[in-house]
């Protein structure tokens, strides 16, 4: 039985939102010619307690995104954070700040005696090819505070927005994440300490492609300014994530149903 958290989903949601106002600038006209606007939501989402679990668990999800054009670029609340982009022909490439949510040792009794992974400001950048309804990304980012400086992570993803109507929009995706072996230590490794504290064998783990996975998101425009939204995500944990004593599930699946509100400045 998923258990009730109110621990947010950033990545679920900002990508929802962003299917949103791309099903809403299909039917509206490009949002780029927007000075600014927003995207407020409220949703739910099941996903494992921790990356890794066999637990899952049912989170509240507020939602917020966010934008502002100008003359040197654009400035945008997201998926990345706080970030600032600008077009480059049929390119966007761009800075991003955020924070990497760490990990609470409390968030599942399998995590007993690992202690907690503490948050950390981030740092990255990103870059994304637009060709039609396909948009094709590849951002890296890395930790910013002295304790975590070097804990780096690159993404890379697809996506292909297919609109049924001036109400439907499907977006299926696939992606991929590779983390450095400071990272990869930080989640999947267990050291002598936390072997002793926990009852786990220790493990070293490598820099390697974290996970890979597949998403399909629904979304339905109620109104000029309201939505549903819908995401499924199957990922699967690759290399020495897949292979830690932390992990006890490799194939990772959530669910997110939501409602939203768009607005903008024309």
């Amino acid at each position: 039985m998923p258990h009730l958290s109110t621990r947010r989903a950033p990545l679920l949601c900002s990508t929802a939102l962003l299917a949103l106002a791309s099903l809403q600038a299909h039917a509206e006209g490009p949002e780029d010619n927007a000075g600014y606007g927003f995207d407020l939501g409220i949703g739910g989402i099941v996903r494992p307690a921790y990356e890794g679990s066999d637990d899952e668990k049912l989170r509240a999800m507020p939602m917020v995104r966010g934008f502002y054009n100008t003359n040197i670029g654009r400035f945008s609340l997201g998926e990345n954070g706080l970030a600032w982009s600008i077009p480059l022909y049929s390119f966007e490439v761009g800075a991003s700040l955020g924070y990497d949510r760490g990990r609470k040792e409390s968030a599942s009794p399998d995590l007993a005696g690992l202690g907690d992974i503490k948050r950390s400001a981030t740092g990255g950048l990103f870059g994304v090819y637009h060709r039609g309804p396909l948009d094709l990304r590849v951002s890296g980012k890395t930790t910013l505070s002295s304790n975590n400086r070097s804990s780096a992570t690159m993404d890379i993803g697809a996506g292909y927005h297919i609109k049924l109507s001036e109400r439907w929009m499907l977006t299926p995706g696939i992606g991929a994440t590779w983390a450095n072996s400071h990272y990869m230590q930080r989640y999947f490794g267990v050291t002598d300490e936390q072997s002793y504290n926990s009852g786990l064998p220790e493990f070293h783990a490598e820099s390697g492609w974290k996970n890979a996975g597949v998403g399909l998101n629904v979304m339905y425009r109620l109104s000029k300014s309201w939505g549903l939204m819908a995401d499924v995500r199957h990922n699967v944990l690759l290399g020495d994530a897949a292979d830690s004593p932390v992990t006890h599930k490799k194939n990772q699946d959530s669910a997110m149903l939501g409602i939203s509100y768009h607005w903008q400045d024309r």
